[in-house]
């Protein structure tokens, strides 16, 4: 396995915080070393800044990883929490993705995943995780700037234009190998060790390319109907494939079988949500929330003009 660059050191966060968690006096301090090189380490670190928004902290990492060439995610913000996945490909055999979550209250949690057999020397990674990254955020108006001119640089706020079945097929052309190997792994679920065997390893690249990122999403409305998670309503898209010479869609009796996307309407689109139904067309504007081998999951999606 290949070793890990300075440019993984932008590692970032713990999958969620632990209530009553008790925070290092110093980002040193609360450096851990988790696990066995057998298995593949996790190493943790984290760091309060006092007056430091969600918006600029997220910023702030993401104008540090693209000045190491890691590919990074768009901002996810809910459940007041943000978040943000980064991946190394340079110099590891095996892509390394980090994952940063930071609280409304200037907290900041990183964690580096290896995978099984890849080898770091802790010294300099623990410099990595505190003095080149969470020792140098910034509260105020010098960090806002900073995040602000990273944001614009990435243009994660731009939406991609494109149809639920052009969006379907192209993730699931690219998920067709982690299938095989690690199912529905939710993302979270990686970071606790509890998902499957190097599943983390596998999904996370694919979740930092398209973590984020604003769809404007076309198409015919397969299922309208509450989020199992939250009392929002999901818009699940048909997304049969067009096949054959003529490039006839298949039937929606098989909707399921391929690669599903899915809307979750904001809170106030409830008017927009009281009009649909199945096969209704519809065009929403959201942010991709989640992601797993299967399925792509949108969030406080909105009616596109």
């Amino acid at each position: 396995m290949g070793r890990i660059t300075k440019a993984a050191c932008f590692a970032l966060t713990v999958a969620s915080m632990q209530a009553g968690h008790a925070m290092a006096a110093t980002c040193e301090e609360s450096f851990q070393a988790i696990g066995d090189p057998r298995n593949g380490m996790r190493f943790t670190a984290s760091r309060t800044v006092p007056g430091l928004s969600m918006t600029s902290a997220l910023g702030q990492l993401r104008s540090m990883a693209l000045a190491q060439g890691l590919q990074v995610s768009g901002d996810v913000i809910s459940d007041g929490e943000g978040t943000l996945l980064m991946t190394q490909y340079a110099g590891v055999s095996v892509p390394v993705t980090t994952m940063a979550q930071v609280t409304p209250n200037g907290e900041v949690f990183v964690t580096l995943k290896l995978a099984r057999g890849q080898q770091v020397e802790e010294g300099p990674l623990r410099t990595g995780l505190c003095a080149q990254s969470l020792d140098r955020l910034r509260p105020g108006k010098e960090g806002e700037a900073i995040a602000e001119a990273a944001r614009k640089a990435s243009r994660f706020d731009v939406p991609v234009v494109t149809t639920a079945q052009d969006l379907s097929g192209k993730l699931e052309k690219e998920a067709e190998a982690l299938k095989r190997a690690i199912g529905r792994a939710p993302l979270r679920a990686l970071f606790t060790g509890k998902g499957g065997a190097d599943a983390d390893e596998q999904l996370l690249p694919f979740a930092s390319k398209y973590l984020g990122r604003r769809y404007r999403i076309d198409g015919a409305v397969y299922t309208i109907q509450p989020h199992r998670t939250t009392d929002l309503t999901a818009v699940d898209y048909v997304v049969t494939q067009r096949k054959g010479l003529l490039g006839l869609r298949g039937s929606e009796d098989f909707n399921g079988g391929n690669f599903s996307v899915t809307c979750v309407l904001a809170a106030d689109q409830r008017l927009l949500a009281g009009t649909l139904r199945e096969g209704d067309m519809v065009t929403l504007l959201g942010t991709v929330q989640g992601i797993s081998a299967d399925a792509v999951l949108l969030g406080d999606c909105r009616q596109a003009r």
